[in-house]
């Protein structure tokens, strides 16, 4: 590319935006990302919801460390580090104290013998919904 090429593309642009108009659309791109963040915060939102023979029974929040029995102590839930999972339970097979921890909205345990459920929910909606 010429040096004489360069000088037209930068005489081309300064004709279709001016200064101000350079400033409008930076501001504009900063309210753009300033309220995606706002919108959707990151994953502070998430929740463990655990559901007991079909109901909702208990929404654990993940930024808060905490343990929960449940079934009269027959089984324990516990939120560590943005994670949840099941430390504890009297059911034969273990498949649920054995399982990964929970960490992503989406995740879910399940113990069948106890009719547990715990799911990850971020509480966003998405479109079709």
């Amino acid at each position: 590319m010429k040096k004489s090429d360069g000088n037209a593309v930068r005489r081309s642009l300064a004709t279709l935006f001016r200064k101000g108009d350079i400033i409008v659309l930076a501001l504009l791109v900063v309210a753009v990302v300033l309220s995606v963040v706002a919108v959707t915060g990151g994953d502070d939102g998430n929740f463990a919801l655990v559901h007991i023979d079909g109901e909702l029974k208990y929404s654990l929040p993940l930024d808060r460390d905490a343990s929960v029995d449940i079934l009269d102590g027959a089984m324990t839930i516990v939120v560590e580090d943005g994670r949840v999972f099941v430390s504890r339970s009297e059911c034969p097979e273990q498949l649920c104290v054995h399982g990964a921890p929970l960490t992503a909205a989406g995740g879910m345990t399940v113990c069948l013998p106890n009719k547990v459920i715990i799911k990850i929910d971020s509480g966003e909606v998405d479109a079709i919904s």
